[in-house]
């Protein structure tokens, strides 16, 4: 998952942004990731020049827990999921979702699982289901014997 982000110019756009805790103030100016541009430009919240790539899967997923009224992050390889009725500067995410497809690796796994350990939090595996395309999700734990 790679992080591209979007360059938001407008004003009235930018404090709205802000009211929502979405994007941050950079040198360049005003970005937001491509995941959360492409969503709210969904929801006709902002206006894009130009419509931006993502993963498809990826985008799912983040939308599936968007519209439960989850708050989301992206991060470099995860999503980091809030829970309900939190507010997005309270940086300690109940969740970590990684995205996986049918080309995902054990090593791929076992990192993912390291790094949420490191952080005392729950890795949940996501995948959207072939037959129905919807989203299926899969926790990993590590046990002490």
């Amino acid at each position: 998952m790679a992080n591209v982000m979007v360059k938001i110019s407008d004003n009235a756009t930018i404090e709205k942004l802000g009211e929502l805790g979405i994007g941050k103030r950079t040198v360049k100016g005003y970005c937001i990731d491509a995941l959360e541009a492409k969503y709210l430009a969904g929801k006709k919240l902002i206006e894009l020049k130009t419509n931006p790539k993502v993963d498809a899967n990826t985008y799912k997923i983040y939308c599936y827990f968007m519209d439960l009224g989850y708050q989301v992050r992206v991060s470099r390889d995860f999503l980091r999921v809030y829970e309900r009725g939190r507010r997005r500067q309270s940086d300690v995410p109940a969740w970590l979702v990684k995205v996986v497809g049918k080309d995902a690796k054990f090593r791929m796994l076992l990192d993912g699982l390291a790094v949420a350990k490191n952080m005392r939090k729950q890795l949940v595996l996501a995948t959207i289901d072939a037959k129905d395309g919807g989203p299926r999700f899969y926790s990993l734990n590590t046990k002490i014997f």
